[in-house]
């Protein structure tokens, strides 16, 4: 006899995925991951081969940074449903997670072209090929994504970060400075803009940069490095 979870004994079995599946969900939904985990793989062993459950299941193991299971729930997954986006896309952050660039790549410029019109894809390619250095192609990627969503102001920054990687300086200064029209706290946004200014000479306005991100982010490293330069240099 199947196993079911407490207070569903009386259930018939699609009535009791249904109840796994929307339980599970909501725990996803409230960051309660251990508890999706448990319920999604419940949910596996009344329905194997359904996708709902298995997009949950890796998700849930996504999220709860159980990555040698997600791994091993997506590869099998995937291998299922070929053609899936969701299931394709979030393996592929499993292994940007798990430190396997190649591997996340491979699958992420893949499952770009199946859904091409799609954010978080362009996004999340753009951040491996900048974990890799790879500033002109994450360039394109987040060309496209800041077309897609106008309004993201990380999007503009990590756009910003690989123009000016790629010697586009005063490109990357205006992605710098729509970000911080979007979002005047954008994590950074600040001290990316003053270190274009301090690139270009303008020390006065890198300083005034940098004390504005150290308004907001006082604890730095790299901020505070950027700032006490800058005012040595001048």
């Amino acid at each position: 006899m199947l196993a079911v979870s407490p207070g569903i004994e009386a259930r018939s079995p699609n009535q009791g995925l249904e109840v796994l599946v929307r339980r599970g969900q909501t725990a996803l939904d409230a960051g309660n991951f251990d508890s999706a985990v448990a319920d999604f793989e419940a949910a596996r062993q009344l329905a194997p081969a359904d996708l709902e459950v298995n997009r949950g299941l890796l998700l849930s193991y996504l999220r709860s940074d159980r990555l040698a299971e997600a791994e091993a729930v997506g590869r099998d997954a995937v291998a299922h449903w070929p053609q899936d986006v969701p299931l394709q896309h979030w393996l592929g952050l499993v292994y940007f997670k798990a430190g396997q660039n190649s591997q996340a790549l491979a699958i992420l410029q893949r499952v770009q072209k199946l859904a091409p019109a799609q954010f978080d894809i362009q996004f999340d390619l753009a951040l491996v090929l900048l974990a890799e250095s790879q500033y002109s192609a994450a360039a394109t990627a987040l060309e496209k994504a800041v077309k897609l969503q106008p309004s993201h102001a990380l999007a503009h920054i990590l756009l910003g970060r690989a123009y000016q990687n790629s010697n586009r300086t005063l490109q990357a200064l205006e992605q710098f400075q729509t970000a911080l029209r979007l979002d005047p706290n954008v994590p950074l946004g600040h001290y990316h803009l003053g270190f274009v200014y301090e690139s270009l000479g303008e020390s006065a306005r890198a300083l005034n940069e940098y004390r504005a991100e150290i308004a907001h982010n006082p604890n730095h490293p790299e901020v505070r490095y950027r700032y006490g330069h800058c005012l040595l240099d001048t």
